[in-house]
């Protein structure tokens, strides 16, 4: 029951700090941000993902979880007093530490110690925890192993990253007990993740448990694991930056003596930072399905998780908002109306308008295309244009002699553009001072003159 009030308070203060401490996050920028699992690797609450620490990045957590786990089968340790074929199951309470360091962009270092308590209330049950047998109640405490692991990311995209891991549990924890085997384990992994969705596999190697670490004093042949996970971490934009994350682990049992059921649990819990600054609390609950399934079983397989971790969040910085528009500045008042001027003397009639320029640009044979010749010609006429600032001119487009006029016959109407467009867009002549006209069957050019007022 205090275990229950406990949670419950971190749950609320959890909720709380979403709810008062939300920044706004992009749901992109959100499935970027990392955190250690329970075992320390880089991920989400059990299952390992496919991101890793980057070169110099240093991770730190702190966690307590409740396990519910079913013992393995142990008919003969049972009392004659026991329920006939009930199986075992147990709590196991865990308080861990980690820590880890990012030694290149995409390879991490974790290391990660528990503190483990096996309790069991029901005095007519049996069974083996970790080959150790258990019989009746009983409460145990003490070190588990030390887990060494490392993470090698294969792939790391902005869509799709797939890592390779592997960790070694250093025995440091009491043998003469469930806690731990007396013996290195070892175990690998492939992790993959795409946006919001995580897949996990693993292999858990257990070597046999010794004689002298087994009360019968024989050696204990102990079920490897291999582990199967899959997650969704889904940003709440409500709580930035927040996200809910479910996940659904099983572990099958190979080989070995006295192996209990499979096991398939699923947790769902919601992880929050504190703005960019890489701190972040966890919490979860989560349901031993096969217990909960069982009718073999006494418990319902419920437990729980939460603590606090960091990691480093690789966050730009944020965008500042857009400045304010510019106040309008009030137009000025119009100007005081000159004065009257006398009237202008008369001047003399202008004069009649004189051809300055004449030139021929020529084309090849059915094409309104512009040839090298054709361009140093037109500029020259620019050139003259521009000495000439008053000068308009005019360009007669003719077709070859052999085609026809008319409609769809617009040879001679786009040699003509074709001059006036190369004087426009090449030398930055005003359009309106030239005029064109097509003049029908001809020659192979076009006629530009040069007219002065």
């Amino acid at each position: 029951m205090q275990r229950a009030r406990l949670f419950c308070l971190v749950a609320l203060v959890l909720l709380t700090a979403a709810a008062l401490g939300a920044q706004t996050i992009s749901k992109e920028d959100q499935l970027t941000l990392q955190a250690p699992t329970f075992s320390g690797a880089t991920g989400l609450f059990d299952i390992v993902t496919g991101d890793t620490l980057k070169r110099g990045d240093w991770s730190f957590s702190t966690y307590f979880n409740e396990y519910t786990y079913l013992a393995g089968h142990a008919p003969e340790l049972q009392p004659p007093s026991t329920r006939e074929g009930q199986d075992m199951d147990y709590l196991q309470s865990e308080f861990t530490a980690s820590i880890g360091y990012g030694l290149t962009d995409r390879w991490e270092l974790t290391l990660g110690m528990p503190y483990v308590t096996l309790d069991q209330n029901a005095g007519d049950l049996a069974g083996y925890i970790n080959g150790y047998p258990y019989a009746g109640k009983f409460t145990e405490n003490d070190i588990g192993n030390l887990r060494v692991a490392t993470k090698f990311g294969l792939v790391n995209s902005d869509t799709n990253k797939l890592a390779l891991s592997a960790f070694w549990d250093v025995n440091t924890g009491h043998e003469d007990s469930g806690i731990a085997t007396g013996r290195p384990e070892y175990g690998a992994g492939l992790h993959w993740t795409s946006g919001m969705v995580t897949a996990s596999a693993g292999y858990f190697m257990r070597p046999d448990r010794r004689a002298i670490t087994s009360p019968e004093g024989l050696d204990f042949e102990m079920s490897d694991e291999i582990n199967l996970g899959v997650a969704l971490n889904y940003p709440l934009s409500h709580f930035s930056p927040t996200s809910w994350i479910t996940e659904l682990n099983s572990t099958v049992y190979t080989g070995g003596e006295r192996a209990p059921d499979d096991l398939v649990e699923i947790g769902t819990g919601i992880r929050h930072w504190f703005g960019d600054s890489g701190w972040g609390m966890s919490a979860l609950v989560r349901s031993n399905l096969t217990i909960a399934t069982s009718s073999n079983a006494d418990g319902v397989g419920l437990g729980y998780g939460f603590g606090v971790h960091y990691a480093p969040t690789h966050l730009g910085p944020v965008a500042l908002p857009p400045p304010p528009a510019p106040v309008p500045v009030p137009e000025p008042p119009p100007p005081a109306p000159a004065p009257v001027e006398p009237p202008p003397e008369p001047v003399a009639a202008p004069r009649a308008p004189q051809e300055i320029l004449s030139t021929d640009i020529m084309f090849d044979e059915a094409s309104a295309r512009l040839t090298n010749i054709a361009k140093a010609q037109l500029d020259d006429v620019a050139l003259r244009m521009k000495s000439e600032p008053a000068a308009t001119a005019m360009v007669s487009g003719y077709t070859d002699g052999t085609e026809k006029t008319g409609e769809g016959n617009d040879l001679d109407r786009r040699r003509a553009e074709a001059v006036r467009d190369y004087l426009v867009s090449r030398h930055g002549i005003d359009a309106s001072r030239i005029t064109t006209e097509a003049k029908g069957t001809g020659s192979r050019s076009a006629n530009v003159k040069l007219i002065v007022p």
